[in-house]
């Protein structure tokens, strides 16, 4: 109860510099940037007691806005790791000085943020690890908790608005269904079926975390897939191409949120729903998947509540076509036009 009390207040100033900012532009608003600024302001206070103050400055703080250089350094050792070993030493010292200390500064700022989180007289009840473990999580806490739910609300309205009889549907929907603003709570969007499924879909046409994700079998072979692999082998699946896999789902690169309905139509009968696991599986999925959804629920329904969305500026036409993975997705600004809602 106490997370949600955090959302729904920065899901407020989240909203209300959209209406300032598209006032301001022609109705024309850089979505991903300013999702960015309220899932990093929401993963900073409730990581670290601390807000990074996007939403209020309508900039990024400096660390933030070096941590895809951060990612990227992290792509390229994470595959250097790979290779041979005589080979590793002179390919880490190929990466660029500039990188490494991007790296370095991004460690220092993640373990300096969670030292005065400790250091805070609070009674505020947060989940507490050892200092240790907090400095050393603090990365993966911004990362984890704001990069990627920023990219799905980003992705998913981007899809959207290139499928309007869809967005059309679900701004019905979340406004007939729920006629007061105050009526988008946590408990209740969670039994929206609609909702649910448009971020479903949204999901597996454009996971957050596109990338491969690694397992190693251990000291016996393993079956796998109906295969036999030897111990000691890394596995991966990439997310991406799952979700768009005709042999996962029909009309595959198709948004069609429908198919996760109970009642869909036979012909979506035969997706294979098991192949959908945006957040891994097993004792390594994503801890925030919990809070993630919540996120994305809350800020995509008050996004459709609160706003008329009038189309895609010419800029951003093939925001996710153009995008390139390293990690994560190297994003570009979202450039959409839209209104404040008109009854």
């Amino acid at each position: 109860m106490l997370q949600e009390q955090y959302l729904q207040d920065y899901t407020e100033k989240f909203v209300n510099r959209l209406r300032e900012e598209s006032s301001q532009n022609n109705g024309v608003v850089d979505l991903a940037k300013w999702v960015n600024f309220l899932t990093t302001d929401v993963i900073g206070d409730l990581s670290f007691g601390e807000s990074f103050g996007g939403l209020a400055t309508g900039t990024l703080h400096p660390w933030l806005d070096s941590l895809f250089t951060t990612l990227k350094t992290f792509t390229f050792i994470r595959e250097i790791l790979r290779l041979p070993s005589p080979i590793i030493k002179a390919a880490l010292a190929r990466i660029p000085r500039a990188m490494m200390e991007h790296q370095k500064a991004a460690v220092a700022f993640g373990a300096a943020s969670a030292r005065r989180r400790m250091a805070q007289n609070t009674d505020r009840p947060d989940f507490m690890m050892s200092q240790t473990e907090l400095e050393l999580a603090a990365i993966t806490f911004i990362v984890a908790g704001s990069e990627t739910t920023a990219t799905m609300i980003s992705g998913t309205m981007y899809l959207l608005l290139r499928n309007p009889a869809v967005l059309s549907d679900l701004t019905k929907k979340i406004r007939s269904d729920f006629p007061m603003r105050s009526d988008l709570t946590g408990t209740n969007l969670q039994k929206h079926k609609y909702l649910n499924s448009v971020l479903k879909e949204g999901l597996r046409l454009y996971p957050p975390a596109p990338d491969t994700l690694f397992r190693t079998t251990k000291d016996r072979t393993a079956i796998v897939a109906g295969k036999l692999v030897p111990p000691h082998t890394s596995i991966t699946m990439n997310l991406w191409a799952a979700g768009r896999d005709p042999a996962n789902f029909h009309k595959p690169l198709e948004f069609i949120p429908e198919r996760w309905m109970e009642d869909a139509l036979p012909e979506f009968q035969n997706d294979d729903k098991a192949a959908f696991k945006p957040f891994s599986v097993g004792p390594r999925d994503c801890i925030g998947k919990n809070l993630a959804w919540a996120e994305m629920r809350l800020i995509l329904a008050q996004l459709v509540w609160n706003f008329d969305f009038l189309g895609i500026e010419r800029d951003s036409r093939l925001w996710i076509e153009r995008q390139k993975i390293f990690s994560l997705w190297e994003k570009f600004p979202l450039n959409v036009r839209i209104a404040p809602r008109r009854d």
